[in-house]
């Protein structure tokens, strides 16, 4: 399936009516053991993130605000402007061991990810959101600074 494409597609409701039950979806969604979170508009509105998206943002109350508002840390730090440029340009990102720092007043706040960010479309392919499906890598990159 075209991840590009429109959320209305033809082809989306009949996956949808294949799916079966929405709950047992949320459940996959919220479980997932990486980061997945959906943002829109041109402040990137969180309107989803599962459990592991909270646990990185370090807080439960993300979804419907600004990420910007949601980590305060994250401004400044290309992240907010990685997501704007998606939306924008309506082409993929993909980040490698991407730096970044949650908490400035906590040195131990640092993580590191990879992470692919997708531009969602409108049925006219206007611009609608972007998703955002991150792994921590931070474990791997302090182990591999420790040799």
């Amino acid at each position: 399936m075209d991840t590009t494409g429109p959320v209305d597609h033809p082809g989306l409701a009949g996956l949808l009516r294949l799916a079966g039950d929405p709950a047992a979806i949320v459940a996959a969604f919220e479980n997932f053991p990486t980061v997945l979170s959906y943002y829109e508009g041109p402040d990137m509105v969180i309107r989803a993130a599962n459990a592991a998206c909270r646990a990185l943002y370090r807080r439960d109350d993300v979804v419907g605000l600004p990420v910007g508002e949601a980590v305060p840390a994250a401004v400044g730090q290309e992240l907010i402007e990685t997501l704007q440029r998606v939306l924008a340009e309506q082409r993929e990102f993909v980040g490698i061991e991407w730096r970044m720092v949650l908490d400035r007043s906590d040195p131990n706040s640092e993580v590191f990810l990879n992470f692919t960010v997708i531009p969602v479309l409108h049925p006219d392919a206007r611009s609608r959101g972007v998703v955002a499906h991150a792994v921590d890598v931070t474990r791997e990159i302090l182990a591999r600074r420790a040799t």
